[in-house]
């Protein structure tokens, strides 16, 4: 038989034999169709796959039965396989539930009663701990207390490997590290190194005279090329010789170490935590609270006392202060307390020539405070602050006072510190995104005073290691200053002016007495909806052309257009400051020219571009009386911000009022978020229309000139044949192509061939066909606001709002309005719960398991951004339909069935219609949990069969439905439970 003619498994390479038959399980052919099922076994246990790497099918098994299998399973067997998964699941869900218990009960209760007891400060409260542990009041807000407290336990732990692993790849500051290569302060240090490398080769024949057979070489080259030891020091060789056998000595204990048996199963947080079924999580449960009452001593309540015996010192009173605040400020006050005696050890024990390890963890720990303190004071009190400056120059503008913000602090000091936390958050973060846009407008070096979050060079974990308190103090002085005048002008300011000019304007109302479905949860519309607009990329473009224009303007004002801007080249004379603070004259900067001759040879009319340095800073030209120049700049930049500010503050909020009275809803008092959100989207409408008009008005008279001469030729055959053409392209374009009338292949040929006579028709053709082109920009402009508003009403609009609907009508309507009340809906609060069920549901969808809705999501999003604002609205709705057709349905069907089978059923209309939604919902949920249950039973009575009879699993082929069933079953089975394969898979014998 020929060679070819053999088939082989694709993996051993082997023929089949009785005992080793050959299979075909997937769609491959060729030399790769067959394999033995041995081999295919181990490729999956190896592979972790369940699918051929080149077809993708799914390779399925049946099972085998032993000869005397019953086709039912008697009722012994399966009452026996029932006990024993009863008792399985038993032991489990006991388990489970000390798990349970341990993790989210025992352990933040226990420390959570330890903490309260190390802060009472009395002996008898340490006495009573065991009973207060037991206690059952408080135990759900202790718990809560409790896991915080473990969380910042386990917060701090993390934060210190990561800072220690920013020392050692930053390096420690000099302070620390100095005296660190003397020999004569630990016997050791950088000049040793050579030399015991070079002893260490020297020794090495000796060891490796005991090697079996190893290559050795020339002892003396290796350290001559290693690292030559001086001549000059032959007795540091006899000093560290000895410590050659030694590591000979630890090299054996490394390989004994190793031979020696496996000490247990790697530590996984299935084992830490005890989901793997075994009982040793309570040792860890054990270790985190001992750890956690560690920490809560050392940590909380060492540097509370502390801070409270060192205020009680100078004499300072805060029994102004609530307990939550006061607290915060003893540990901070003791934290510093700590650092600075931390700090005086460290130099104390220096000067005392003590061992060089007391004064480098004195170091070290202070360096580990100083950055606790300064990132507390950066990420805590400096945003704290900056939301209650915000709150105390915004009170004039919501008519509120100090002292209701003081009462609201006294009622509760947490949530009132968290808010202006969030605000003074928010603040920053918009803050930060402005500065970035005018450093990308501006030339760079003028904000010098300002980090830059987008260098890579930048790292403010080690300037905090390495820059001194007092610069850090200095920056925090600076940054409150420009916090607070940044404020008053944006905010204080143009409050102040608008109750002087318009009276009647102020205060805002946010907030209603009467619950009106118009102004329902309208500030939800502007975090989920107006925040994030403001952040967009084409905002960003616009404030960046606007700034540009305000940065030219006020250069050509005050003729600082070199130092603003940097875009300008510089003539001889000027006086240009460099990178390094020198100022040289223009003409001795510029690089001679080519001839080699020198620039002051050139003409004066010529200017020239000195070198521009680094890349944070850049050359400029320093014109006369800079001081006062710059002093007019921020004059000017004073009186822009104060006049944005109050533009921003008036004209939306002012627009909002206006649109709203106009359509009738004269309500008072208005929410003004709703009145702000009407006038912030009516002006971005006339901005874009402003915008695009120049366009529009040029493009609509050629489409004037092209319509009046096609309307002249209507007569003849040419101008039907035109609008001929036109409606073909135009439907050809609404179907999803590209819109390319004929008229224009036939110029793209007329463009490849020569033309045959030179007529004098030439000029009017191109003119013609000019115009053409125009009149197709004209019909792509003008369905591009058409597209983007059909997909704006179907999406943003018709979406949301139907699930919203459909939502209240399936849970809070049947469960929060009562039967004797009438129902009303209306749109805008289904549209506003839409809109938040919609933004969960995407970010759900988009984050879990790839399937097909996840598919269309991403289809929809890269559509839209690739091809924005031209997007195929057509291809967009198709991809969509299904979720329409899913809510239609959903919302549809049960309202038909309470409108036809109600009066059917004697029951009224409207409480059919209000409790069918709820009823048809659980139905199907009724229905899924039976079809679970179904499942599951099937599949314990197989798992109680495959128990008792089953001996192994045979490969199916490709195409055999003999046993296709059960073949399916199998693979879903075993892709289920992919770490079982080796077990579902292998013979028993």
């Amino acid at each position: 038989m020929p060679c070819d003619d053999v088939d082989f498994c694709r993996v051993c390479r082997c023929e089949g034999t009785p005992s080793q038959p050959l299979f075909y399980p997937c769609l491959c052919t060729g030399s790769i169709k067959y394999v033995h099922q041995e081999c295919l076994v181990q490729w999956l246990q190896y592979s972790k796959r369940q699918t051929c790497e080149l077809c993708s099918h799914r390779f399925t098994f049946k099972p085998v039965y032993a000869p005397h299998t019953p086709s039912v399973v008697p009722l012994g067997v399966l009452f026996f396989g029932l006990l024993t998964a009863l008792r399985n699941v038993v032991i489990r869900f006991v388990h489970f539930l000390a798990v349970i218990i341990s993790w989210l009960f025992v352990v933040p209760l226990t420390v959570c009663r330890i903490y309260r007891c190390f802060f009472s400060g009395s002996l008898a409260s340490l006495l009573s701990l065991p009973l207060d542990i037991l206690s059952t009041e408080r135990v759900i807000q202790d718990c809560i207390q409790g896991f915080l407290i473990v969380l910042i336990a386990l917060a701090a732990f993390l934060g210190y490997v990561w800072l220690r692993e920013q020392l050692t790849i930053g390096g420690e500051p000099d302070w620390l590290t100095e005296g660190e290569g003397t020999a004569d302060e630990e016997g050791q240090g950088e000049g040793t190194v050579p030399n015991l490398v070079a002893v260490a080769a020297a020794a090495a024949p000796v060891d490796n005279e005991t090697d079996n057979n190893q290559p050795q070489e020339n002892p003396a080259q290796v350290a001559a090329e290693v690292a030559p030891a001086p001549p000059e020091q032959p007795a540091n060789h006899q000093a560290v010789a000895p410590a050659v056998p030694q590591a000979g000595n630890n090299e054996g204990e490394f390989d004994a170490g190793a031979g020696a048996p496996d000490a247990g199963p790697p530590l996984t947080l299935e084992r830490i935590f005890g989901l793997d079924g075994t009982m040793t999580f309570l040792e860890h449960v054990l270790w985190i609270i001992v750890l956690n009452v560690f920490f809560i001593l050392i940590f909380a309540s060492f540097p509370f006392f502390t801070g409270r015996a060192v205020l009680t010192v100078l004499g300072i009173k805060t029994a102004i202060l609530t307990p939550p605040i006061e607290g915060i400020l003893f540990s901070f006050v003791g934290y510093v307390a700590m650092a600075a005696l931390l700090m005086i050890l460290h130099y104390l024990f220096k000067a005392l020539a003590m061992p060089r390890s007391a004064s480098y963890y004195a170091g070290l720990f202070y360096i580990y405070i100083k950055v606790s303190i300064i990132a507390f004071v950066e990420l805590g009190i400096f945003t704290a602050f900056c939301g209650l400056w915000i709150d105390a120059c915004s009170l004039g503008m919501f008519n509120s006072s100090v002292t209701q913000r003081v009462r609201a602090f006294n009622y509760a000091p947490l949530v009132f510190t968290f808010i202006h936390w969030t605000m003074g958050l928010m603040y920053l973060f918009y803050v930060s995104s402005v500065f970035l846009i005018i450093r990308d407008v501006i030339r760079p070096g003028v904000l010098w005073f300002l980090p830059d979050f987008t260098d890579p060079e930048y790292k403010p974990i080690q300037e905090m290691i390495s820059v001194p308190v007092t610069a850090y103090i200095q920056r925090l002085v600076v940054n409150c200053s420009l916090t607070g005048i940044t404020v008053i002008l944006s905010l204080w300011l143009p409050t102040l002016i608008t109750q002087k000019l318009f009276p009647g304007f102020l205060p805002f109302q946010m907030s209603i007495a009467y619950d009106s479905p118009v102004d329902y949860s309208v500030e939800i519309i502007l975090l989920q909806i107006v925040m994030p607009f403001i952040l967009d990329g084409q905002i960003k473009v616009f404030l960046s052309v606007m700034l540009r224009k305000w940065c030219v303007a006020a250069s050509w004002i005050l003729g600082l257009r070199s130092y603003l801007l940097g875009d300008v080249a510089f003539a001889p004379g000027d006086d240009i400051v460099m990178p390094d603070g020198r100022r040289i004259p223009a003409a001795s900067t510029a690089p001679p020219n080519e001839e080699g001759a020198s620039p002051e040879t050139e003409p004066e009319s010529e200017p020239f571009t000195p070198p521009t340095g680094n890349a944070g800073f850049a050359p400029y030209s320093r014109p006369r009386f800079f001081a006062l120049r710059i002093i007019g700049l921020l004059s000017l930049l004073v009186v822009s911000l104060v006049a944005v500010s109050l533009g921003v503050l008036v004209i939306p909020v002012a627009l909002g009022r206006h649109l709203l009275k106009s359509f009738g809803l004269n309500q008072t008092p208005h929410h003004d978020a709703l009145t702000l959100l009407f006038g912030v989207c009516s002006l971005v409408g006339w901005v874009k229309v402003i915008l695009c008009l120049p366009m529009v008005i040029q493009t609509l008279r050629n489409a004037w000139h092209i319509i009046v001469d096609r309307v002249s030729n209507l007569t003849r055959w040419e101008g039907w044949r035109w609008l001929l053409e036109w409606s073909v392209a135009l439907g050809y374009w609404l179907r999803g192509n590209s819109f390319t009338p004929r008229w224009a292949r036939r110029e793209a040929l007329a463009v490849m061939l020569p033309p045959l006579t030179h007529s004098a028709s030439n000029a009017s053709a191109t003119d013609e066909m000019h115009r053409q082109r125009m009149l197709r920009d004209l019909l792509m402009t003008l369905t591009v606001p058409l597209r983007l508003t059909l997909l704006s009403l179907v999406l943003v609009v018709l979406l949301p709002a139907c699930l919203g609907l459909l939502i209240n009508l399936v849970i809070f309507i049947p469960a929060w309005v009562k039967p004797e009340k009438s129902l009303a809906i209306g749109f805008s609060e289904n549209w506003i719960f839409g809109v938040m069920h919609l933004k969960v549901w995407m970010l759900i969808l988009l984050v879990g398991p790839r399937w097909r809705v996840r598919d269309r999501l991403e289809e929809i999003h890269d559509e839209v951004l690739h091809n924005w604002p031209a997007v195929r609205a057509l291809r967009i709705l198709r991809f969509s339909a299904p979720i329409f057709v899913a809510i239609g349905l959903s919302i549809s069907f049960p309202f038909l069935l309470a409108h036809y089978l109600g009066p059917a059923l004697h029951v009224d209309p409207e409480v059919a219609f209000r409790y069918v939604y709820p009823f048809i919902f659980g139905l199907i949920v009724f229905g899924g949990l039976i079809y679970l249950q179904t499942r599951q039973c099937i599949n314990l009575y197989e798992q109680i069969k495959d128990a008792e009879y089953l001996i192994g699993r045979r490969l199916v082929n490709y195409g055999d439905t003999s046993d296709g069933k059960s073949s399916v079953e199998i693979g879903t089975q075993t892709e289920s439970a992919p770490s079982t394969e080796c077990t579902v898979l292998a013979t028993r014998h």
